[in-house]
């Protein structure tokens, strides 16, 4: 049963005791509980119709990403250990380090070095925490078997972590983007846009030569320079060509903008990728520093 809304009886409770406290800060306690009311032979019960509210959400998962699911995987290792039969044991033991070292999720493969290195220090307790809550002894050769897999378990997590400690790979993962590949494609963009600039300014400077001389020419008289730069000045000289300007600078414009669109893009791309390098080393070497010890 979920403990999410959880009725248990005063007599179960005085019978069986109350929950693991080393379920901290929670997940799997319930389902513990259940395990051991079923040994003493007691029934669980699923009531559909029962509606709950809760009035307070843990937001840890939000704040502390890697906290939390260190300590969901802490506590399905220990539920794990002291639940499991014999058999399915060594299923999981195999089973875990495979889904560790092909783990997606950066904070995931964090959360279970911290908890499989975490409960390999405990494991005599969870042993004899076995036994009390009416779970068989477990042989000494699987005592072994858990003390190596909880280390296999941290090993490939670690790994894993190393390996997506990476710049992320695109949706399909099938190349890695290094940093020097963001650099150059940044210089490209950088190019484009002053090559831009250039050609703007280049085909500006051919259509001014092009209605230029109706009011500069000084082989017309006065009085038509005069009123050749009064049009200019009101915006008539030519218009056709001033249109064509306009129309090529708007063009140019809207080039250079979605240029710099993708150049801001980029840049953040950059930044976001170099924050969360930064990031994922400190805790590298925090996971590293812990292995030490």
């Amino acid at each position: 049963m979920t403990g999410a809304l959880f009725a248990i009886r005063r007599a179960t409770w005085e019978t069986i005791g109350g929950m693991d406290e080393e379920f901290y800060p929670a997940y799997y306690e319930e389902s513990d509980y259940c395990y051991r009311a079923r040994r003493r032979g007691l029934e669980t019960y699923l009531s559909v119709r029962t509606r709950g509210r809760h009035l307070f959400s843990s937001r840890e998962w939000l704040r502390e990403p890697i906290r939390h699911t260190a300590n969901q995987h802490q506590s399905r290792y220990r539920f794990i250990c002291k639940q499991f039969s014999e058999a399915e044991l060594i299923e999981f033991v195999d089973a875990e380090v495979k889904a560790a070292a092909a783990e997606p999720s950066f904070h995931e493969s964090i959360g279970r070095a911290l908890a499989s290195a975490s409960i390999r220090q405990h494991l005599e307790e969870i042993f004899q925490q076995r036994i009390v809550d009416g779970n068989s002894a477990l042989p000494p050769p699987l005592k072994r078997l858990l003390r190596t897999g909880m280390a296999e378990i941290y090993r490939a997590a670690y790994r894993r972590s190393e390996q997506l400690t990476l710049p992320q790979t695109d949706n399909d993962g099938s190349s890695t983007l290094e940093f020097e590949q963001w650099q150059r494609e940044l210089a490209r963009i950088h190019e484009q846009i002053q090559a831009s600039f250039k050609a703007l300014a280049a085909q500006r400077r051919e259509i001014e030569k092009l209605y230029q001389p109706l009011w500069s020419n000084p082989s017309l008289p006065l009085y038509k320079r005069i009123q050749y730069a009064l049009y200019r000045f009101l915006g008539l000289a030519n218009l056709h060509q001033f249109m064509q300007l306009r129309s090529l600078q708007d063009a140019q414009a809207q080039n250079l903008e979605d240029l710099a669109r993708v150049l801001d893009h980029r840049l953040n791309l950059l930044e976001t990728q170099i924050t969360l390098q930064e990031y994922r080393r400190r805790l590298s070497e925090l996971l590293l520093a812990h292995a030490q010890r």
